[in-house]
């Protein structure tokens, strides 16, 4: 009921009690009158009826009078002025309320504005000790995101439902497929992850671990290998979370293994083209040799014969034996894991192990500070003291060893004076295979420094300074500024949202849902003109996902080719020409991934019907039904305020003190459209609105809701 009909139906209840009075009085008065005395009283109304019927007009009109002077003195500007008191809470800016009401409110009006100011203040106090302690907090789980993100895998947490809670860049890069303009299998938080990974492939890994643990396994997991949609196949780690006996979601440690798979089929091959090669030619030197032993008297023409076709076959297997070995050895070399080492750390390794070398006179030099390199260290000492062992050989001093910076390169120099090493000489030591002492590798020094991806050259120096130079990858230092960085890195608020474990069941009814459990999708359209059943189109849309309360960066911004010109005015009011929809995609190749992105959420738009009406039109065209709640700000404003004057997208903002940026762009206005259902929820929230249901019914009863999609 709107503050009017209150108001009416208040005014009707307070006349009815002494009307009733009166009417029963006259009633009475009326049955205790004779004949004569009810005529002689019709002939007096009658000759007076002027001055009677004049007396209930002015009787009339004073109240009316009396009726509208208390409702917009007293009546709607206290409610307003209650509306006023509740949006206090909410605005980002001070709010003064003004009243046009009494002067009794006006001055109350005053008082509020005064004690809202102070609260103001004494908000911004407590709100900073509230940032602060939640910057304290976010900065725990920012360290942990920091090093979820800096692991080689791919780490995505989920709740029971799915519910993507935590993923790192790794995650991203491994799920989402590059060439698809389409967020159907894109992750996020909130998303569900059962996108990428059928749900009925995950309940039965659970199960596994469930049966597991059953069987006194502790610390149970399950792997298995599956397709992502990015097109990579993954060895995929499965560990359920738990909260004491209850077990609240599941970890997914992911890992490529595309390159081992070709691999392994790589070696697969090779192993088949061996065996059938070789059965074939050790069959014939089988042949061969037991001939010669059968026939003893064999005339030595046949023996000779016999004794080329064994020769042959053995030529024959070597050499495809030695070509195969050419062709595969890539798939030989080791997956080797690169580390990251500071540069006194690998110098001090390197001369310590140098001592194992006889004859070997090494020096080092200490590095300058916050020196790290890239490396797997085993290989690469080995593979270092390996050239020191050659280079002692011709070296007549004792051989330096440095490692230097220059221009954000790493350069380890291996320095000695006299004894000349040729440039043959040196491409044959790093063709070899790396040998010390007991140490023997499979591959060469090339090998491991190309496995590196380093570079390394021979420098001989008129002034009989020689020296060898390797590049390195440079590795940053873990400084306490770094450290600083990686936290404040880590502070993504869209790669984590630890609430979400508490999340409500995916699968119970939309209408009895709690509003702040809801994921949102807040979207606009811009478009060509205010009619699309004339033809008008759609050029821009915008979106914003809302999780548990907090706007994500997984935006949704598209231009749409409408294939029509645009008017003067839309593209004054929009900022959009024709020129910059020229190379744009039409709206059939738009729909698919704003469908998916819509997917699973509650559509808000300010003013839903119009934009909900472009979308229905094109509904059977493009085969996209969006059949998902939808809810209108507008509708929800004017549900809460009832007696604020406007509910447009400006003036709801200006009243929570919100700034647009981008006014009649499709992604600014769909931001601060989220930025008002944020302000608004707690407002509803207050007034009983707290599930899907309950702000459609308050919806509808709002003067707006006339306006159908």
């Amino acid at each position: 009921m709107t503050y009017k009909r209150r108001f009416i139906t208040g005014i009707l209840i307070i006349l009815v009690v002494p009307l009733s009075s009166v009417i029963l009085g006259t009633l009475g008065f009326w049955l205790q009158l004779g004949p004569d005395d009810k005529t002689f009283l019709f002939t007096l109304i009658d000759h007076n009826r002027i001055y009677i019927f004049l007396s209930f007009l002015i009787f009339t009109g004073i109240l009316g009078y009396i009726a509208k002077w208390m409702l917009f003195q007293y009546f709607i500007p206290l409610q307003k002025l209650a509306e006023d008191a509740g949006i206090l809470k909410s605005a980002e800016r001070l709010y003064t309320i003004e009243t046009k009401g009494a002067k009794e409110l006006k001055q109350l009006a005053v008082i509020l504005s005064r004690h809202a100011y102070e609260i103001k203040e004494l908000r911004e106090n407590i709100n900073e000790k509230i940032r602060q302690a939640k910057n304290d907090l976010e900065e725990e789980k920012n360290i942990l995101t920091s090093l979820v993100s800096e692991l080689n895998d791919a780490i995505i947490i989920c709740n029971n439902d799915g519910k993507i809670v935590l993923f790192n860049h790794h995650a991203y890069q491994l799920c989402d497929d590059p060439d698809a303009d389409d967020f159907q299998n894109r992750i996020g938080i909130g998303r569900s992850f059962f996108k990428i990974i059928p749900s009925e492939i995950i309940r039965h890994a659970l199960e596994e671990i469930d049966h597991k643990f059953r069987q006194g396994q502790q610390n149970a997991y399950t792997q298995l290998v599956y397709p992502l949609p990015s097109r990579v196949s993954a060895r995929i780690r499965i560990i359920p979370v738990s909260k004491g006996k209850e077990k609240i979601g599941f970890i997914v440690i992911m890992h490529d293994i595309t390159a081992e798979l070709d691999k392994d089929l790589k070696r697969h091959e090779m192993v088949e083209s061996l065996i059938d090669t070789t059965r074939s030619s050790v069959a014939g030197i089988r042949a061969a040799i037991e001939s010669i032993i059968s026939y003893n008297e064999m005339q030595e023409e046949q023996r000779v014969r016999f004794n080329n076709v064994i020769l042959e076959e053995a030529k024959r297997l070597g050499a495809f034996v030695n070509e195969t070995i050419a062709n595969y050895k890539d798939y030989f070399k080791l997956n080797w894991p690169m580390e990251q080492i500071e540069g006194q750390s690998l110098l001090n390794l390197l001369h310590l192990y140098s001592k194992t070398i006889s004859d070997l006179k090494l020096e080092v030099k200490d590095p300058e500070n916050g020196i790290w390199v890239s490396v797997e260290n085993f290989s690469f000492i080995i593979t270092v003291l390996y050239l020191l062992r050659q280079i002692s050989t011709i070296a007549q001093n004792t051989i330096s060893l440095e490692l230097n910076n220059e221009n954000n390169f790493m350069y380890l120099d291996i320095l000695w004076k006299d004894g000349i090493l040729n440039h043959d000489q040196f491409n044959q030591i790093l063709a070899n295979p790396v040998d010390l002492n007991n140490v023997e590798l499979p591959f060469s020094a090339n090998d491991v420094i190309q496995r590196h991806n380093a570079r390394i050259w021979l420098n001989l120096s008129e002034n009989n300074l020689h020296s060898i130079r390797i590049m390195l990858r440079a590795a940053d230092a873990v400084t306490e500024s770094v450290k600083k960085k990686q936290i404040i890195y880590g502070a993504r608020p869209e790669f984590y949202d630890f609430d979400l474990f508490t999340s409500d069941n995916l699968d119970e009814e939309w209408e009895t849902r709690r509003l702040a459990s809801l994921r949102f999708v807040v979207f606009d359209l811009e478009t060509t003109g205010l009619n699309p059943s004339d033809g008008d189109e759609i050029i821009s849309i915008g979106a914003v996902t809302i999780v548990n309360g907090k706007i994500l960066s997984d935006r949704y911004e598209r231009l749409v080719n409408p294939r029509r010109k645009l008017n003067k005015v839309t593209t004054e009011i929009t900022g959009i020409s024709d020129a910059m929809l020229q190379d744009q995609p039409a709206l059939d190749k738009v729909m698919p991934s704003f469908h998916a992105y819509c997917e699973d959420a509650v559509m808000v738009a300010h003013n839903a019907a119009f934009d909900m009406r472009f979308l229905k039109l094109k509904e059977k065209q493009l085969g996209f039904r969006f059949d998902q709640p939808v809810l209108d700000t507008l509708l929800l404003s004017a549900s809460v305020h009832v007696t604020q004057e406007s509910h447009s997208l400006d003036a709801i903002a200006e009243r929570f003190g919100l700034t647009i940026n981008g006014r009649h762009t499709a992604l600014g206005d769909a931001q601060v459209t989220a930025e008002i259902l944020l302000k608004l929820l707690p407002v509803m929230q207050e007034k009983g609105i707290t599930n899907l249901q309950q702000a459609y019914q308050a919806s509808k009863k709002t003067y707006y809701a006339r306006i159908k999609y």
